[in-house]
């Protein structure tokens, strides 16, 4: 979170940005050199959220989230912790058709398990767990995936009627909108 949000100095982010010096110079000049050739196939977008300095290589090409997306739904769990709906021990059902083998370990737990919130969260995001995601994505509703992706101004990849094996495709500028969010605190 911004840590700046208890303390704003300034009445409008032009006068935070007028009072403030932001260069990517140096950082554009370090990624082009690290990427080089593979330039084409990589994006990037880099902000600073107190003065609006960014910079960007191909940042406006979209491409599979694939793990970034995780953040979103980590944000709709978290929502219903706002209002009161879950805590964070709140179980979340481990159920067969939820384990994925390909990222993480919750597969791993017999079937049926109950496993605290705090817990499903912290292996989507820190161990990019695919079963965790499902058993946070299955524990929304449809209009609390679409609130998310509505404050992060993103559509609801499940929208998609062939979702979840065609996903949608996001620049690195686009998904920048959920860090936003998050800094900002202006969805949790």
């Amino acid at each position: 979170l911004s840590p700046l949000l208890a303390y704003l100095e300034y009445d409008s982010a032009e006068e935070r940005r007028a009072n403030t010096i932001v260069s990517f110079v140096t950082l554009r000049q370090e990624i082009e050199g690290f990427l080089a050739d593979k330039k084409p196939q990589v994006g990037v977008y880099v902000e600073d959220f107190n003065t609006g300095t960014w910079l960007g290589i191909n940042e406006k090409q979209k491409f599979i989230p694939a793990s970034l997306i995780k953040v979103a739904f980590a944000m709709a769990a978290l929502k219903k912790v706002d209002k009161g709906i879950w805590t964070m021990d709140t179980p979340l059902l481990l159920q067969p058709r939820y384990k994925n083998k390909k990222y993480g370990e919750l597969w791993k737990l017999p079937d049926f398990t109950d496993v605290p919130l705090n817990k499903v969260i912290r292996e989507m995001i820190v161990a990019s767990d695919n079963t965790a995601v499902s058993m946070i994505y299955y524990s929304l509703t449809k209009e609390e995936r679409d609130d998310v992706f509505y404050h992060i101004g993103q559509r609801n990849p499940d929208e998609n009627p062939e979702f979840p094996y065609v996903v949608e495709l996001y620049s690195p500028k686009e998904l920048a909108t959920a860090y936003r969010v998050l800094y900002n605190s202006s969805f949790l």
